[in-house]
């Protein structure tokens, strides 16, 4: 109710895209895979029947989701298949930093500079793609944001793209 400027902003109708992700992949004629699994990814994806699963694996507003993120960049390596393609966007806000309310909370988490993912994304065995357009690069990104209202949180997310070698 906070940070509206008129009561039609606040009432107003807001569109939301109505489709299942697996009826749209189905639509378009590829024979492509989609999953969605509940639970810690670095548990669900690394399995052995898991291993060169996708060609393709897409992470958004995803690792700094990460206790610890080198878990997560070991599940991401496991199921690329050789030269499959990592595409990333999101912020390094990570979720698990301690904080004064609750010291200790972080437990052994690991929260890596921007600088310090990339070199350790590397040691992962991916190469950054730098063709134009899909260079790692900082964007400015609202989140949960209301263009109407008074008030956005905004996040310079990071984009990648990277192929595992």
């Amino acid at each position: 109710m906070s940070h509206h400027r008129s009561t039609a902003d606040l009432l107003r109708c807001v569109q939301i895209p109505d489709i299942s992700p697996a009826a749209g992949i189905l639509a378009s004629g590829t024979k492509a895979q989609m999953t969605m699994v509940a639970g810690d990814f670095s548990e669900c994806y690394s399995t052995p029947e898991d291993k060169s699963t996708f060609d393709v694996l897409v992470t958004v507003f995803f690792m700094d989701t990460a206790p610890n993120v080198l878990k997560y960049l070991e599940a991401i390596s496991h199921v690329l298949k050789p030269n499959g393609i990592w595409i990333n966007l999101g912020p390094l806000a990570w979720h698990y930093e301690p904080d004064e309310d609750s010291p200790g909370r972080a437990g052994g988490s690991i929260e890596l500079t921007l600088d310090e993912l990339m070199a350790v994304i590397r040691k992962f065995g991916f190469e950054f793609e730098t063709r134009e357009g899909l260079e790692q690069k900082s964007l400015k990104m609202p989140y949960m944001a209301n263009d109407k209202g008074m008030l956005t949180y905004m996040y310079e997310s990071e984009f990648w793209v990277a192929r595992k070698v």
